[in-house]
């Protein structure tokens, strides 16, 4: 919390500058220049020749309680989520970009509202599809995209048909069993485990019984390349060093 995420914003913001939101081969290379932008504020100048006042707006306002989200659009958008009443069928993806904000909207609504809702959370990207190096069975239950489940809910709040699944619930993927299970009202966390960095600096479940200190160098001209990041993202395997 608190971190910007460049990962999502910088190459968002890279592909609506100027020219590059009406599409074409170069945007990927934008995109790559973007990531490699510093100091950030100069995304605009060194994509387009000229400032992005609004993302600059995004890179200067570094705290939530700044002005610039804490009053005028962003405060006014974020309260009006306990005005909404009617029915919702929320679609989401654990790899999704927007899987955190997606469960706090959950969350802000009336709970009446929740009530005659429904909270679907796949293991997909922002696509709707799953990627990367694990396998999810039976993710695609519903077909391609879940296309069927849109369709269901809108034959039953536009055709009064009946829905077939429940309604008030949070219904998630849970990835490592491979099955789905359904959540009333909420999803919970049902367990919690705590890991340790070993004198390797691997993670481990066991409590150490040296407790030492890791250093490393943080130097923003030379980054460490990701190899999972932007709107298409699935669990990546990284591999150790050397």
């Amino acid at each position: 919390r608190g971190m910007f995420r460049q990962d999502i914003w910088t190459e968002w913001a890279a592909q609506m500058m100027g020219a590059n939101r009406h599409g074409g081969e170069h945007i990927a290379e934008a995109v790559k220049r973007g990531f490699e932008v510093f100091p950030q504020i100069e995304l605009g100048k060194q994509l387009t020749g000229e400032d992005c006042k609004w993302y600059n707006e995004w890179v200067t306002n570094t705290s939530e309680d700044d002005p610039y989200w804490s009053e005028g659009f962003w405060c006014e958008l974020k309260d009006s989520l306990k005005d909404i009443h009617i029915p919702l069928f929320l679609h989401g993806g654990w790899y999704d970009v927007f899987i955190r904000s997606q469960l706090e909207s959950w969350r802000a609504l009336p709970k009446e509202t929740r009530g005659k809702s429904r909270f679907e959370i796949g293991p997909w990207h922002h696509g709707g599809t799953p990627s990367g190096d694990l396998t999810y069975p039976g993710e695609a239950r519903t077909g391609l995209f879940q296309i069927k489940e849109a369709l269901e809910w809108f034959d039953y709040q536009l055709k009064g048909k009946p829905y077939p699944h429940r309604l008030g619930v949070v219904e998630a993927y849970s990835i490592g069993d491979n099955k789905w299970k359904v959540w009333e009202d909420d999803i919970v966390t049902e367990s919690h485990i705590v890991f340790y960095f070993d004198m390797d600096n691997a993670l481990s479940v066991e409590k150490p019984s040296d407790i030492g200190k890791t250093v490393f160098v943080y130097d923003p001209n030379d980054p460490i390349k990701s190899l999972s990041f932007g709107l298409a993202k699935g669990s990546v395997y990284h591999p150790g060093p050397g």
